[in-house]
């Protein structure tokens, strides 16, 4: 009987759940996934409310009052008053407080899965092969991690750039930074990433990546539990938290 339904758990899991919306209720999604690859079909309007950023965030920015940038789209208007209301919840959570995205479910679904995952996995394989030949040079990985991650060097370049623009912030750079950079970005012109991206994108927009994922889940995550003991073996584990103690922010609170 509710007017109004959002969706806040997993893609994969709102399938499963035991909800019969109204013909004239608005179901919202937080992701454009499940719209996009017709995993969810209400019978009334449909509606996405996505914060480009990651949920314990939205809550932070909302209490803090700065807002954050949202994707809105609706999938289906039955009632004539989806948008209305799709907007009117994104501007309840703070999501219009700097500006919204008009995109279609699919859109967001494709932009989302893609920088998950044509665009992390290419930069984690970057940082291990910079690792590497960092560690050839003789060293230190804690001297390496800290210029990567610690330091927060990078974090704050990127801050910048979303501050002032990518063009703007090389400014802020030496001179002997930016010759470094501008001069040497050509070398890597002949590595075919655009393939590589192309291929995992129409992954995606075909749907096998969707029917993969649900096989995932009816078979009980078995991948996902080997790929994540890999990633988080408890010797990384103790690691990074070993390093984190020494090192960075961790350190000046102690």
């Amino acid at each position: 009987d509710a007017d109004v339904i959002c969706l806040l758990v997993p893609d994969d899991i709102i399938p499963t759940l035991p909800i019969t919306p109204g013909a004239g209720s608005l179901v919202i999604v937080a992701s454009g996934y499940t719209l996009a690859f017709d995993r969810l079909k209400p019978p009334g309007d449909a509606g996405m409310v996505a914060p480009r950023m990651l949920g314990p965030e939205v809550r932070r920015c909302y209490e803090e009052g700065v807002g954050f940038i949202t994707a809105v789209g609706v999938q289906r208007d039955v009632t004539g008053t989806a948008r209305a209301r799709t907007l009117a919840v994104a501007k309840a959570i703070g999501g219009l407080r700097q500006g919204a995205l008009e995109l279609t479910p699919m859109q967001e679904a494709v932009l989302d899965l893609a920088v998950e995952q044509a665009l992390s996995p290419m930069l984690r394989r970057v940082n291990e092969s910079f690792i590497t030949v960092m560690l050839e040079q003789g060293i230190p990985i804690e001297a390496v991690l800290t210029e990567l991650f610690l330091s927060g060097e990078v974090e704050r370049t990127y801050r910048l750039v979303r501050l002032e623009g990518g063009a703007a912030q090389t400014l802020h750079h030496s001179p002997t930074s930016q010759y470094g950079q501008l001069s040497r970005v050509g070398r890597y012109d002949h590595l075919d990433v655009s393939a590589t991206m192309r291929e995992l994108v129409d992954d995606i927009t075909s749907g096998r990546f969707a029917d993969e994922w649900d096989a995932e889940r009816d078979a009980g995550y078995p991948r996902l539990e080997d790929l994540r003991g890999k990633a988080l073996a408890p010797e990384i584990l103790a690691f990074e938290e070993d390093l984190r103690t020494k090192l960075g922010e961790r350190a000046v609170q102690r």
